[in-house]
């Protein structure tokens, strides 16, 4: 009693069975990618935001160091024509010591960094142009 096997039958089974799982992984990865996108586009939005903040935060900076220049230059006049008072001394040189701080806004950034999430983002030129930015945020709080 010997029964034949049916290797058309098997075939088909198998081919199924790869087919099936091919698909569960395209599917897996098309869903992979979707996520991956969406982190990508809250992380960019974020960025947007915190950047946004930092230029609002360096244009008062760049106002207070334009006032303090401004009181400098006024004071070097009053003192190069003989005009200082002892008022005018006290309100120049006041103005001289108020120092401009600039902390950006960098939370995104750095949880980007620290979770090694970065590469989320797909533009190899925005990577690096975010990259410099926050490069001379560190260059602008050490000056």
């Amino acid at each position: 009693m010997s029964e034949s096997i049916n290797w058309k039958n098997h075939f088909i089974e198998l081919l199924v069975v790869i087919v099936g799982i091919t698909a569960a992984f395209a599917l897996n990865n098309w869903q992979e990618n979707r996520k991956n996108s969406q982190k990508e586009a809250l992380y960019i939005q974020s960025l947007i935001k915190d950047i946004e903040s930092d230029i609002k935060a360096l244009e008062v900076s760049a106002k207070l160091v334009s006032d303090n220049l401004r009181a400098v230059k006024r004071l070097d006049y009053l003192i190069r024509h003989e005009r200082l008072t002892h008022d005018s001394t006290g309100s120049y040189a006041a103005n001289m010591f108020i120092v401009a701080k600039f902390a950006p806004q960098n939370m995104t950034y750095e949880s980007l960094k620290s979770a090694g999430s970065i590469e989320l983002i797909r533009s190899f030129e925005l990577k690096k142009q975010i990259s410099a930015l926050y490069n001379f945020y560190d260059e602008i709080a050490t000056v």
